[in-house]
């Protein structure tokens, strides 16, 4: 007998999930729930829906949105009358903290508190609210979407010092304790009741798909690894390379910074896919975000080829250029995406400040290269070119391993490969004749007839001296 109850339970909540006109969300950490239907009403939707939470919470909430920013929001919290509660509509900007909508956008969207109880410490609310989706300014409400996203939330309760009972919209609440967003398949929940408020049933979520806890913590990691990178690492590295000449230390810092990236892009794809809202990877920041990635890829191939390349040739190739440019386009896009991920995460206030950021970034390298070249180009040794293998397009060597002056600072003659009647005559096998005697034989010697042309042009142009 007891196994067929069993039986009969599972298949009335299966035909639950199967047949059912409305939506539920329960939260089992905060003991929150949320069922929802919807009804047509001309050019409107009205929402028909029963909060549930529990009474030590201090107070629960729902609201429509995928953030606090411009959400509007129903707060639950005790009133002064026995086994009551009241039902605050409110709305907020960034993550502040939200304050009660105008008394005209009040009577515009027509919220009714149809019941509520306080039973067994869970508070529990009956709501129908018309033309709720006809708040102007709000997020955004589509009665037809698939996956419309609510926000929920959920208070300190006495242990945050903030036990309330009011009537009033604007009763203090302090910062919440546990929050959330999830996704409900709206076109599940139309209804030809107008009046019917579906109820909280079990703890399973129906017509809803939640946003795992650990998104957040993901996106976290995301934004420290591509913003940090981006705006932060691979400048120090240019900086690094123009300023100090510090070659190694330049491909190690952008090394480091892209492999940040890697990581920070596949944190990214895994919340993505988690997410409803972004799993389709449509959104602009998330196409420019693995643009640049891949353009960071490709670009430190070049630049490892770029490095032989200089060391055999001593002069940059079209793989110098193109490891240039594509590494500057691509820290360029990631500095401009990392703004356009805070505003995709509707925080207008991250946005200018990541803002700000890369501005103050840009602007102070580009005046430490300039200052770079600048020393370079006052300290350089005439013939020489900078310690930097991404410097000029080509490194003369004229200067490298010539002939040394007299003791009385005159330069020795140079002498035509093919001619060397110009040179000295030995005086003894020890020194020169009328030239630095300082015991250095073989200074600036005539070759010997048994060396071949070849020894006798490098000794004669003055390429094997030291």
């Amino acid at each position: 007998m007891a196994l067929f109850l069993l039986l009969l339970l599972h298949l009335i909540s299966f035909s639950r999930v199967v047949f059912s006109n409305d939506a539920q969300f329960y939260d089992s950490s905060a003991n929150l729930g949320f069922a929802l239907s919807t009804a047509s009403n001309g050019s409107s939707t009205d929402l028909l829906f029963q909060i549930s939470a529990p009474q030590s919470a201090g107070w629960g909430a729902v609201g429509i949105g995928d953030t606090m920013d411009g959400a509007l929001m129903f707060i639950m919290y005790p009133s002064t009358h026995e086994d009551q509660v009241t039902i605050s509509v409110r709305s907020t900007s960034s993550h502040n903290t939200p304050s009660p909508i105008s008394d005209t956008e009040l009577s515009t969207i027509d919220l009714t508190l149809e019941s509520s109880s306080i039973v067994n410490s869970i508070m529990t609310a009956n709501i129908i609210c018309r033309n709720c989706n006809g708040k102007s300014g709000g997020a955004s409400f589509n009665p037809t979407s698939t996956k419309q996203p609510w926000i929920w939330a959920t208070g300190p309760g006495d242990s945050g010092g903030n036990a309330i009972a009011s009537d009033s919209q604007d009763a203090n609440i302090n910062q919440h304790n546990n929050y959330g967003v999830f996704f409900v398949d709206m076109t599940s929940t139309k209804t030809n009741s107008s009046t019917t408020i579906p109820t909280i049933s079990g703890t399973a979520d129906i017509n809803v798909k939640p946003l795992p806890s650990s998104v957040p913590v993901l996106i976290i990691i995301h934004a420290i690894c591509l913003g940090g990178s981006f705006i932060l690492l691979f400048p120090l590295g240019i900086v690094l390379l123009r300023w100090f000449n510090k070659v190694r230390f330049h491909w190690m810092m952008q090394i480091f910074a892209t492999t940040a990236c890697i990581f920070g892009l596949l944190f990214a794809i895994a919340f993505s896919a988690m997410d409803p809202e972004y799993n389709t990877f449509d959104q602009g920041h998330q196409i420019i975000g693995i643009v640049a990635v891949l353009a960071l890829v490709v670009q430190a191939v070049l630049g490892h080829q770029h490095h032989q390349g200089y060391k055999k040739y001593g002069q940059r190739t079209l793989i110098t250029h193109s490891h240039l440019w594509l590494g500057r386009v691509a820290i360029v896009l990631g500095m401009v995406n990392a703004v356009l991920g805070f505003a995709l995460a509707g925080s207008t206030a991250g946005s200018i400040a990541i803002a700000v950021a890369v501005i103050v970034m840009i602007s102070a390298t580009l005046a430490i290269l300039w200052l770079a070249a600048k020393r370079n180009r006052s300290t350089a040794i005439p013939g020489h070119s900078p310690a930097d293998s991404t410097g000029p397009p080509s490194i003369n060597l004229s200067g490298y391993n010539t002939p040394r002056p007299d003791r009385d600072g005159n330069n020795p003659p140079r002498y035509d490969g093919n001619d060397y009647s110009g040179y000295p005559p030995r005086n003894d096998g020890n020194v020169y004749n009328g030239g630095y005697n300082g015991g250095h034989s073989g200074y600036n010697t005539p070759p010997n007839a048994s060396r071949n042309d070849a020894a006798a042009e490098q000794q004669a142009q003055g390429r094997v001296f030291v």
